[in-house]
C-alpha cells in the first residue's frame, strides 16, 4: 500500500496473514468492516493476488462492531453487517482493544518514518513495555487483594517497600522493573514518547 506525505510516497508493508490468526468460527469486527469489505470485493482476484490468506478474507464474515454501529446508517452496512445477528459478539470487550489502539496511535508519526524492519521491532519493544506495565500493575492489584482477604481488611505490615508477599518471589523483581520503567517514563533517553501508565 503506498500513502502520500507531502511530496513523497511512503511504502507501508504489512506483515503477512497468518491463515492461523483467523479460525473458521471467528467473525472479525472492524469500525471500519464496510470499507475493507467492500475493498476485498472490488479488488479480489485482480490488485490483490489469491493467496492462502486472501481466500480465508474473502470467505469471512465481517461484523462492524458496536461501538461503531450507530456511525453507519447505509442499507448495505446494517443489512451484511450487523453486529447483532450474532447474540455471541455481546460478551467481546471491544472497548479494550480501542484502548489499546488508542495507545498505540501515539506512535504513528514515530512509526510512519521508519522503515519495516525497524517499524516492526519498534512496535515490537512498545508492545513488550506495554504489557509488562499490564502484568506489573495485575500482580500489585492481586497482592493488594489477597492481602485484604487475609487480613480481613486490617492493614498488613509491609513486607517490603512494594508490599509484596513472601510467597510470590517474582513480585520483587516485577516491582524492580517497574521502576525501571517509570525512569524510562521520564528521561525518554531515546525520544520514545512516554511509556503507558
Amino acid at each position: 500500500m503506498t500513502l502520500r506525505s507531502g511530496r513523497r510516497r511512503i511504502n507501508v508493508g504489512y506483515p503477512k496473514l497468518s491463515c492461523r490468526t483467523l479460525e473458521e468460527d471467528q467473525r472479525p469486527e472492524k469500525d471500519d468492516a464496510c470499507h475493507l469489505v467492500k475493498f476485498i470485493c472490488n479488488h479480489y482476484r485482480k490488485e490483490i493476488n489469491e493467496t492462502a490468506a486472501m481466500n480465508l478474507l474473502w470467505n469471512k464474515r465481517f461484523l462492524i462492531d458496536k461501538f461503531h454501529y450507530h456511525n453507519h446508517i447505509d442499507l448495505w452496512c446494517r443489512r451484511y453487517l450487523d453486529y447483532r445477528q450474532f447474540p455471541e459478539t455481546e460478551i467481546l470487550n471491544l472497548q479494550s482493544c480501542e484502548q489499546t489502539n488508542s495507545w498505540l496511535g501515539r506512535y504513528k508519526y514515530i512509526v510512519s518514518e521508519m522503515n519495516y524492519s525497524k517499524a516492526s521491532s519498534f512496535l515490537l519493544i512498545i508492545s513488550h513495555y506495554y504489557n509488562l506495565k499490564k502484568l506489573i500493575n495485575n500482580v500489585k492489584l492481586n497482592n493488594d487483594t489477597d492481602s485484604k482477604i487475609n487480613n480481613g481488611g486490617a492493614d498488613q505490615q509491609q513486607d517490603d517497600q512494594h508490599n509484596c508477599s513472601p510467597r510470590n518471589l517474582r513480585c520483587y523483581s516485577l516491582a524492580q522493573e517497574d521502576e525501571q520503567d517509570d525512569e524510562m517514563d521520564t528521561d525518554d533517553e531515546y525520544g520514545l514518547g512516554t511509556f503507558p501508565s
